[in-house]
């Protein structure tokens, strides 16, 4: 089996690498090389935003780096003040589930150059997978739920 790295570089208290880590000796002391590290920050954010359940705060965080946009232009772009941005990523309060799908978009259009109708028509389709849908009928004069 191969050995694996804790990568905590990142921000990411649970992220081990399997290979691609080279332990290398510089002016300044031992390093690590990481292989191809932009393909890997694409995945792992990939990861974050395809996986289900509650965005962490290391996890936000680590979107909006990978964006490079500060907290300000963050909240600007999610429509909050930049003090909610900030409370997110210290835990402080957890992060709503909105802007946690907001920013995953946001990361998606811009990384993958899609368009954004593109990636919101995705969204919308991953919306009604997730949510059961309700359905109500007119029956006469009344409402009644639809089996």
């Amino acid at each position: 089996m191969q050995e694996v790295f804790h990568y905590k570089t990142a921000g990411l208290p649970n992220v081990w690498l399997q290979g691609g880590v080279e332990f290398v000796e510089t002016p300044y002391g031992p390093a690590t090389k990481i292989e191809n590290l932009e393909d890997l920050h694409r995945l792992i954010a990939e990861d974050i935003i395809n996986r289900p359940g509650v965005m962490t705060r290391e996890e936000f965080r680590f979107l909006r780096r990978e964006l490079d946009v500060s907290q300000r232009a963050l909240a600007g772009i999610l429509k909050t003040d930049e003090k909610n941005v900030s409370r997110w990523e210290t835990g402080e309060t957890k992060v709503p589930g909105p802007a946690a799908a907001a920013l995953g978009a946001f990361y998606l259009a811009t990384t993958k150059h899609d368009d954004i109708a593109e990636t919101m028509k995705e969204i919308a389709e991953l919306d009604r997978e997730i949510v059961e849908m309700r359905t109500f009928r007119m029956e006469g004069d009344h409402w009644e739920t639809a089996a």
